[in-house]
């Protein structure tokens, strides 16, 4: 989709969503986004009934946990996957993607990394499996159907890997799920309430799960007083306003845990360095409004922003341009996303004296110690409730 059609019904959504006044060029035009809705739930249905009927294959001695949501992007599955590894075990861990954003285009599957080494670039498998692979050293395997990918994982590791973590499977029905987690952001659970195009849902159903989890909990109640009271009532308004028809014992509330900023994504950077400094904001995310506003509540200055569409594919030209911002204002580096840096990485050079890149890591951590015991417990690998 072309750049600027893309930014303007994003920005549709987003005034739609927060009830603003349209222009009648934006009314005419969300009402055509409307008419075409209708095509997409249709075509979306048909679709996920063939599915349901011809899927749900089973990999002998592979438990698939499904990582998905309802919305297009910007929920943090790949922070939560990180999460879904550490507490599972690397060791027993492989992540399987559609490799979404990548060029290949071809039907077999194929193996982005093995944990250790890699086997092809972001380009090609796409940023997210990448950025997967490098931040979690567990393997990545690709491919359009998921269940050839389970059946390639069985062939390359045998059955030293317990769990495949479905990157983005709530909607795919290719094989038998272990555990499905549906992911949600708090802050807008489900935009303006409309389906693609007229909305970033991708559906509304919410039945399949076997948990939500409402991201990003902890900003609902910002610059807010008695902050802990009010997030505690916003949560309890979100599970039964969204979801009303599901057991709210089995909806959750996490967030987003700064870790720090890493200069190349290698070495920590004490706060102290950065304290008074000002850097470019870069990245090409689902949710780049939440990346900034989660630097600035870090203590990051954020004098400058590049916005790229989500999975955008980075260029010599887009590396001049950033070159250029930060010389033209006197600013100390870039901060970006890992997602990012996975792509960056390949144009840049790890020379500080040039340009100096920040990578800003986050993790994934419950609101409280409970709801993680509860998860686990859902889960089936909760040892002696702890």
């Amino acid at each position: 989709m072309n750049k600027n059609l893309s930014k303007f019904i994003t920005n549709l959504w987003e005034k739609s969503a927060e009830k603003k006044r349209l222009t009648f060029f934006e009314k005419i035009f969300f009402l055509i986004l409307c008419f075409f809705e209708k095509f997409y739930c249709t075509i979306f249905f048909i679709a996920q009934t063939f599915g349901k009927k011809n899927g749900n294959k089973i990999v002998p001695n592979l438990k698939v946990i499904s990582v998905g949501n309802l919305t297009a992007g910007g929920t943090g599955k790949s922070v939560f996957a990180g999460f879904l590894v550490q507490i599972l075990g690397s060791k027993h861990c492989s992540i399987i993607s559609r490799g979404y954003g990548g060029g290949y285009s071809g039907s077999k599957s194929f193996l982005v990394s093995d944990g250790k080494n890699y086997f092809c670039t972001p380009d090609v498998c796409g940023d997210e499996p990448y950025m997967l692979a490098q931040s979690l050293h567990v393997p990545v395997i690709i491919g359009k159907d998921r269940y050839k990918s389970c059946l390639l994982l069985r062939e390359n590791f045998g059955i030293s890997k317990e769990y495949a973590i479905l990157d983005d499977g709530y909607q795919n029905h290719q094989l038998k799920k272990y555990f499905e987690i549906v992911l949600v952001d708090a802050r807008n659970p489900f935009g303006n309430g409309y389906c693609l195009p007229a909305g970033n849902l991708r559906e509304k159903d919410y039945s399949r799960a076997d948990v939500i989890i409402l991201t990003h909990a902890d900003e609902i109640n910002i610059n807010k007083e008695n902050s802990e009271t009010v997030c505690s009532e916003q949560l309890s308004k979100i599970k039964t306003k969204f979801f009303p028809k599901f057991d709210q014992s089995k909806i959750l509330c996490g967030k987003h845990k700064p870790v720090g900023l890493f200069l190349f994504d290698e070495q920590q950077i004490e706060l102290h360095y950065y304290k008074d400094k000002k850097f470019l904001v870069l990245a090409a995310i689902g949710s780049f409004s939440g990346f900034v506003q989660s630097l600035k509540n870090f203590g990051i200055q954020t004098d400058q922003i590049l916005q790229f569409p989500d999975h955008h594919n980075y260029s010599e030209e887009d590396v001049t341009l950033i070159f250029d911002i930060v010389k033209k204002h006197g600013l100390s580096g870039v901060v970006t996303t890992q997602k990012d840096w996975s792509k960056i990485s390949f144009l840049m050079e790890k020379d500080k004296n040039k340009l100096a890149v920040f990578v800003f890591r986050i993790t994934f951590e419950f609101i409280t110690k409970d709801e993680e015991i509860l998860f686990k417990k859902y889960l089936n690998i909760c040892k002696n409730g702890s």
